[in-house]
């Protein structure tokens, strides 16, 4: 439910979102701030109404410690409205959420959680997922077709995705795991991952690690024409 947070500071109040006429792709944008000082600048992204909404969020949350949506009208206006803030939303508040992968087996969560392994059960990896979930503050984990499990934290940003399959009659087993983090991480708890003591995710440039099960691997080698 949208706030009010009244505060002697200056933050985002309303903005303005245009595409660029000589540059597809491109877009301009204005953010008018509560001193009605004007904020220009370009951006380049696929999806510029969402950044723009990050944006606009982190500008609030530096000077209210709140976090914003924007309602937006029409002709790419946008209105400014506070929420309660991601409860984990500073980075430094909480330990590291700090992931070991072991290739072939699976992911150790921090002690005292259970690990994450491949050819589990899917009841065993739902447990785990959920033990995560409840340690980070974040919404439990979600369930798509029947055969996908996830929890995300920090601004929709993937945490684990997991695939289930029959890897025996019968039984749903894991077979793929992926860790994700993106490039603009608004992280809600520091997120590490390491394999062998290397940080898999000090290259910026990469957002995801994928473990397959041996036994899925094989199986699926076996589909192979």
């Amino acid at each position: 439910m949208p706030i009010t947070m009244p505060k002697p500071s200056s933050y985002p109040v309303r903005v303005t979102l245009r595409p660029a006429a000589a540059e597809a792709g491109t877009w301009h944008y204005e953010i008018v701030d509560s001193s009605s000082s004007r904020r220009h600048g370009v951006l380049r992204d696929p999806d510029a109404r969402v950044a723009l909404e990050n944006m606009v969020s982190d500008l609030v949350f530096e000077a209210l410690t709140v976090d914003a949506d924007v309602v937006w009208t029409s002709d790419g206006h946008g209105e400014v409205v506070f929420r309660e803030a991601d409860p984990g939303r500073t980075p430094g508040r909480s330990p590291a959420f700090a992931l070991v992968v072991v290739p072939g087996q699976g992911v150790l969560l921090p002690e005292p959680l259970p690990p994450l392994l491949l050819d589990a059960p899917k009841p065993m990896a739902l447990s785990a997922l959920a033990a995560a979930a409840e340690t980070l503050g974040i919404a439990p984990p979600e369930e798509a077709l029947g055969i996908g499990l996830g929890i995300q934290m920090g601004r929709g940003t993937g945490l684990f995705a997991l695939c289930a399959d029959y890897l025996d009659p019968g039984t749903d087993r894991v077979a793929e795991i992926t860790i994700k983090r993106g490039r603009a991480w608004r992280g809600s708890h520091e997120f590490r991952a390491h394999q062998d003591g290397v940080d898999l995710f000090a290259d910026l440039r990469r957002e995801s690690v994928k473990l397959t099960s041996p036994a899925f691997a094989s199986q699926a080698e076996r589909w192979r024409f």
